[in-house]
């Protein structure tokens, strides 16, 4: 006589849920949401793969670009990862629980370069945390360019909370202000050739831009090219094309406005709990090298 097992609804949602908050070697955690040619991945099972759009995402998954390749991450979270060509990358860590908006995402870069856009975890306090061989950064509620070649790295606030970064050497910084940009270069062991914090150049914007968009002719890892009547029959233009534009009204301007100076304003701008340098014309720099 076989005995029947009965298992609550309840049960079933209990234990979806656990599997949500701890993070387990080829557990499912996001999809491939979009995907050039050359880029591919390896599964935690040791399992090599070419990247395609719709690939689930799981935890401890390694994910290489090469040539033009490029490919975008989505988290159950709603994070986001732009990875450019001739990049790497290893998921350390997720948890997420969606109930209370809570997590972790923990990731090593290798090289190359990439974009964050946090999610609902890039909210919480040391919820996202990015290490590299220069140092280790953390992104609060907000976006960054993270570029990262052999000794040299550059992490760029774009928008959010804030952009911390922790070095090699213990040393720590700290933007809270978009618009500027963290430099580090290391030397041997764990000293630091450069750390400061500088203004974000055009040419900084001109090398994230260039590497992280999509050259012509690519079909986003597609096995076959689509054509327009396939497009028009898709889901897509139901929710992407044909919705209108937002209508969003532009606050007005407060009654009176106090003028800033420039010193005071570029000094709130930067973190001042470190010892603020100010080498010759130039202000706002947080730097541990000794001179100018």
């Amino acid at each position: 006589m076989v005995k029947k097992t009965i298992v609550t609804i309840s049960a079933v949602v209990g234990v979806f849920l656990a599997s949500l908050s701890v993070s387990h070697a080829g557990q499912q955690i996001g999809v491939a949401a979009a995907v050039d040619q050359n880029a591919h991945s390896t599964l935690p099972n040791g399992k090599y793969r070419t990247m395609r759009l719709g690939n689930n995402i799981y935890y401890n998954e390694k994910i290489a670009t090469e040539g033009v390749g490029i490919v975008q991450l989505l988290f159950s979270d709603g994070s986001t990862i732009m990875v450019g060509a001739n990049s790497s990358l290893v998921i350390d860590q997720y948890i997420y629980d969606p109930n209370k908006g809570t997590g972790k995402l923990a990731i090593s870069f290798g090289k190359g370069v990439m974009r964050f856009i946090g999610g609902k975890i890039s909210k919480n306090k040391n919820g996202v945390t990015i290490r590299t061989s220069v140092g280790t950064a953390g992104i609060r509620g907000g976006m960054a360019n993270i570029g990262v070649s052999g000794n040299k790295g550059v992490f760029s606030f774009l928008y959010g909370r804030e952009l911390t970064f922790k070095g090699l050497n213990g040393e720590r910084r700290r933007i809270y202000t978009q618009g500027y940009t963290l430099l580090a270069e290391t030397n041997r062991g764990r000293a630091y050739r450069k750390l400061v914090i500088r203004r974000t150049l055009r040419g900084d914007s001109t090398h994230f831009a260039r590497r992280l968009t999509g050259v012509s002719n690519q079909q986003g890892g597609a096995r076959q090219r689509p054509t327009n009547s396939q497009v028009a029959r898709s889901q897509v233009s139901r929710g992407g094309s044909s919705l209108p534009f937002p209508r969003v009204r532009p606050s007005l301007l407060p009654l009176g406005v106090v003028s800033t100076s420039q010193d005071d304003l570029e000094r709130d701008r930067l973190d001042n709990s470190n010892t603020l340098d100010i080498c010759g014309p130039s202000v706002g720099i947080i730097t541990s090298v000794p001179g100018c």
